[in-house]
């Protein structure tokens, strides 16, 4: 009975891929941002791991994504999400992803609108997110083409995602062996 209210494996591993690659995207991102300091300054050794640490952090914030996406779809009515797991994890997912973006910019974001910082600001732009993750679950339930078309990238989306979960074992690896070097020295 429980175990009927929660998705399948394969649906839960393909919507933790698509999560997994906006979030190991911005990572990578970030740390090729900061790359040219770390060269200056670090021994390649040292960016292997910082890279390393980014990347295992960047998995397990995808896992605790999906655990949230897991636990709603448990609560909420069969109609409503699970037999849409799928889809509307993964619209949440990147939505949510792209929607995060202007916090890892909040300082410049505040210099040029000190506005905002205040409540109704946040609650407007959790509005907008929760409206526009509605409406697009709409359209994808009125017109199945558009969903099919969806399904299509999330396939795509997650087969390159593949290529991040590698690097992200890779690193789990590294790391591993970095602090067992360290220990036994």
């Amino acid at each position: 009975m429980i175990k009927r209210r929660f998705p399948t494996g394969n649906q839960i591993f393909t919507v933790f891929l698509t999560i997994l690659f906006p979030i190991t995207f911005w990572s990578v991102l970030n740390f090729s941002r900061e790359l040219p300091s770390y060269l200056l300054r670090m021994k390649i050794w040292e960016i292997v791991g910082v890279f390393s640490y980014t990347q295992v952090f960047a998995c397990f914030e995808s896992l605790l994504f999906l655990v949230v996406l897991i636990l709603i779809a448990g609560l909420l009515p069969q109609q409503v999400f699970l037999k849409y797991f799928i889809t509307q994890a993964t619209l949440i997912g990147l939505l949510a992803s792209i929607w995060i973006i202007p916090l890892h910019y909040k300082d410049q974001i505040l210099a040029i609108y000190p506005k905002f910082e205040n409540s109704w600001t946040k609650a407007s732009w959790l509005g907008i997110f929760i409206v526009l993750v509605i409406g697009i679950s709409f359209l994808f339930r009125r017109y199945s083409g558009l969903e099919k078309a969806f399904r299509t990238f999330i396939d795509k989306l997650a087969v390159v995602s593949m290529l991040y979960l590698i690097v992200d074992f890779t690193s789990l690896f590294i790391i591993l062996a970095r602090n067992l070097i360290i220990a036994l020295s």
